[in-house]
């Protein structure tokens, strides 16, 4: 479902603040023109194929096959660790360091694709591994091939992976491996702390990765974690998937679940997008974003699984120096829209968290866009900026999921922790639960509503499904009157 956060007015009910020296609309125009990232529609387009298809079965291949449908090898791992796949490296880790071709004689070349039939097909590890065509690694049609991991640390490019199925469980260690390391969940290959499912990142010995597009994954720790305590959880879950310094990759409709946190976007991995995915029941933050120039458009983030001290959150973001503290740095350019936040799934569930909804804590921000998003927790940190300049923050609905407490969700926006003020951003058309607050120079506050922290009998008839995200204004005489009397018309436009 796409989250809808606007509304098409507001009436004498709800708190509306507006304030401000500026200009709205001279000071839009100056962010739109100088400052802000182009936010029009981006679609997905994938990569072609350009060569030939190969086959993979676990269940009727053998290592002697030749790949062909009739006569399919055994499994990914065994494809790639058995030279099978023409692949070229850098000679070094510069940036620019000559790329050879390794295993030129291998039937697979860039362009083609491995088509993955059903069955474990182990798990991979690579250090080099790029290509001037897209390697395609694909589910076959109709098939649901799995893997415990697929890691990359070092050079990589144009790698194409298309609906396959990943699962910590289904690790299985070496021959030799003995004890506890024949327990998945214990098996150093993937914690929760050091690795993911899926792991791409550049290497200072090994080089730079780039050019990953991620489809249709199917990421999880584990089918079924009905039976979980809150120490499994610590001891099995891990990442779903990890990008770090990883350029121009694109995570597209990808399904993250049962997992501690769902997609890092880490330092340095800029111009990445990540569009239309699901991420279901975190024990860590849904998504991290630590990078410049990154999209984060129309996934769905719910279900947050309270298990340790960790600081939970929907979307968390944060910059980093030179010096590799917290809130040194600026971060840049990102775009933030039509994300959706749900905190509980299951009412019921004793483990059951309410995460922060977008919790930006360790300036600078620079040149953002964050609007059109929802989010439904019991939080104070609705959508939160600690030193944001330069940036929009338009249209957002944060609203509260428990009612009978004093805990309700707010948008802020601030100096950050270090004394240094929030300039010269746009705070606009937003819905909050508790407060919507804009404090900094030469900021623009208008339009803003508040629903306030004792209303939360209003929910239900205000809105479609607000608890599950859905804010659509309910279509009724009762909510037309409501909102009949907007102070700031048009200020919430009917949403696409």
């Amino acid at each position: 479902m796409r989250p809808v956060s606007t509304l098409a007015c507001l009436g004498s009910f709800l708190l509306v603040v507006a304030c401000g020296s500026d200009s709205p609309a001279r000071q839009e125009s100056e962010l739109r023109s100088t400052i802000l990232p182009d936010t029009s529609s981006v679609e997905f387009v994938e990569p072609t194929v350009a060569g030939r298809t190969f086959w993979v079965d676990p269940v009727h291949g053998t290592p002697s096959g030749d790949g062909s449908a009739e006569h399919p090898w055994r499994t990914l791992q065994e494809v790639l660790d058995s030279g099978l796949v023409a692949y070229y490296a850098p000679t070094n880790s510069d940036p620019g360091a000559p790329m050879i071709l390794h295993d030129s004689g291998a039937p697979v070349q860039g362009g083609d694709r491995l088509y993955l039939k059903s069955g474990y097909h182990g798990f991979v590890r690579r250090n080099r591994f790029c290509f001037q065509d897209w390697l395609h690694i694909e589910a076959a049609p109709n098939d649901t091939p799995v893997l415990a991991q697929f890691q990359i640390v070092g050079a990589f490019q144009k790698i194409h992976l298309k609906g396959l199925r990943f699962r910590k469980e289904d690790w299985i260690p070496s021959d030799t491996a003995t004890g506890d390391q024949k327990l998945w969940w214990k098996a150093q290959a993937i914690n929760r702390n050091s690795g993911a499912m899926v792991q791409l990142q550049s290497n200072t010995f090994y080089g730079s990765g780039r050019e990953v597009v991620l489809q249709g994954l199917d990421v999880r720790s584990a089918r079924d974690v009905s039976g979980w305590l809150a120490q499994d959880w610590v001891d099995r879950a891990t990442t779903g998937i990890a990008l770090r310094s990883v350029r121009s990759a694109r995570i597209q409709g990808c399904h993250v679940e049962n997992i501690s946190f769902g997609v890092s976007i880490d330092y340095g991995s800029d111009s990445t997008i990540a569009m239309d995915n699901h991420v279901k029941r975190f024990s860590g933050d849904g998504f991290r974003l630590i990078s410049d120039h990154c999209r984060l458009e129309r996934n769905r983030i719910e279900g947050c699984m309270k298990v340790d001290g960790n600081h939970d959150d929907g979307i968390q973001t944060w910059s980093r120096g030179s010096d590799g503290s917290s809130g040194t740095g600026v971060v840049v350019g990102n775009i933030l829209r039509d994300n959706l936040i749900v905190g509980i799934i299951d009412s019921t569930d004793p483990l059951r968290g309410s995460p922060q909804g977008i919790g930006a804590f360790d300036g600078m921000f620079d040149g953002w866009v964050v609007e059109r998003n929802v989010v439904v927790s019991n939080t104070y940190h609705g959508i939160s900026f600690y030193g944001i300049r330069n940036s929009r923050v338009a249209n957002n609905t944060v609203i509260d999921q428990l009612p009978d407490d004093d805990v309700s969700p707010w948008i802020l926006v601030r100096a950050h922790k270090d004394g240094r003020a929030a300039r010269n951003v746009v705070v606009t058309g937003n819905l909050a639960m508790a407060s919507v607050g804009a404090n900094g120079e030469s900021m623009t506050d208008s339009g803003n509503a508040v629903i306030g922290k004792r209303a939360f009998h209003r929910l239900a008839w205000l809105f479609e499904d607000a608890f599950h995200g859905n804010v659509r204004l309910r279509k009724n005489d009762s909510t037309s009157a409501f909102f009949r009397d907007a102070p700031v018309p048009g200020a919430y436009p009917a949403s696409p």
